[in-house]
């Protein structure tokens, strides 16, 4: 008897730019949907970005680079990037996690040279 193969996997496609920049306004819209890494309270902290300007970016920004998956499925990890009043962009790594939830992974300056 022949050996059975295993079911394809799904394939999974990546959200367009556009649609996950809306997912993430929409959920940031609501700070309580919004989690914080030790990581990114530290990177914060250190560069001096405040969680005031990481929501401000989450709810005015714009992808920047790649989408790419997260850990594990229906999650997609991207950057926001938003210019602050200063002029400087602020980039915030963010998780969308089942089109429900935020975890912000890390926070940096997008410095321009």
């Amino acid at each position: 008897m022949p050996e059975a193969k295993p079911p394809p996997k799904p394939i999974v496609l990546r959200p367009r730019p556009g649609a996950i920049r809306d997912l993430i306004r929409q959920l940031a819209a609501d700070t309580s949907n919004i989690a914080w890494s030790v990581h990114a309270l530290e990177r914060m902290e250190e560069r001096g970005i405040t969680d005031a300007v990481a929501v401000e970016v989450l709810r005015r920004g714009q992808p920047k680079g790649d989408i790419e998956a997260g850990n594990s499925p229906g999650e997609w990890k991207v950057k926001m990037v938003y210019a602050t009043r200063g002029r400087r962009e602020v980039g915030i790594v963010v998780v969308t996690i089942h089109d429900r939830r935020l975890l912000v992974k890390t926070a940096e300056w997008e410095d321009l040279t």
